[in-house]
């Protein structure tokens, strides 16, 4: 989380363009998601668009329910005054060769995405 906190610090508070986020995060040696050395800017792009790391209230999760994406049930159960990020399972598919290797990633329909709250999703709201 301190790697994200960063790059939203510096794309929304420093105004930095992700290419200046990534020479900064390669220049303080700081390693990536999967421990390489090498910042792509679609990687930092997908980190700031990521609901997981948005804060959502109360009402726009029930927005969510009311598309059928999160559960009544669910939706019961969270404090009304406590934000939210979102993780998305089924979300993605992707198409597999017999030799196991990845040949297509795509979006599933809106509609068969499953939302999953997450308390503190680690950003203030600003």
């Amino acid at each position: 989380m301190a790697v994200v906190r960063k790059v939203f610090s510096m794309v929304g508070e420093q105004n930095m363009s992700l290419a200046a986020v990534r020479r900064a995060l390669e220049r303080e040696h700081m390693p990536t998601p999967r421990g390489g050395k090498i910042w792509q800017r679609v990687v930092l792009r997908e980190m700031i668009l990521n609901d997981l790391y948005r804060p959502h209230t109360y009402e726009e999760l029930q927005a969510l329910a009311d598309e059928g994406l999160i559960s009544p049930t669910v939706l019961s159960r969270l404090d009304t005054d406590t934000l939210h990020g979102v993780w998305w399972y089924n979300r993605l598919s992707d198409r597999r060769s017999p030799d196991k290797k990845r040949i297509k990633v795509s979006e599933k329909p809106r509609s068969e995405w499953i939302a999953v709250p997450v308390v503190g999703s680690g950003m203030p709201r600003e």
